[in-house]
């Protein structure tokens, strides 16, 4: 086998992930009811905390997961408190 057919099995690969879309909030949410969508939001909370921060990084801040995580824990507790 030469270069170009060792070449062409990563490409495909790539090339096939590009074709998969993330589902939306909406679409996780979709079809959900009561605790099981107040756990997905949730989790989709969670997962933004590491997002990167929109300016670059800044001394003001430090522990921005911490906060995120802290926030999302306040939402769920209370959304869960009110069901």
């Amino acid at each position: 086998m030469n270069l170009k057919t060792y070449l062409l099995i990563p490409i495909l690969a790539v090339s096939l992930t590009a074709c998969f879309k993330a589902q939306t909030f909406d679409e996780r949410l979709a079809g959900k009811i009561g605790e099981e969508r107040e756990q997905e939001a949730y989790y989709a909370c969670i997962e933004r905390t590491d997002n990167p921060i929109p300016g670059g990084h800044s001394s003001e801040y430090t522990d921005h997961n911490g906060r995120m995580r802290k926030l999302c824990d306040s939402m769920h507790k209370t959304n869960i408190s009110k069901e």
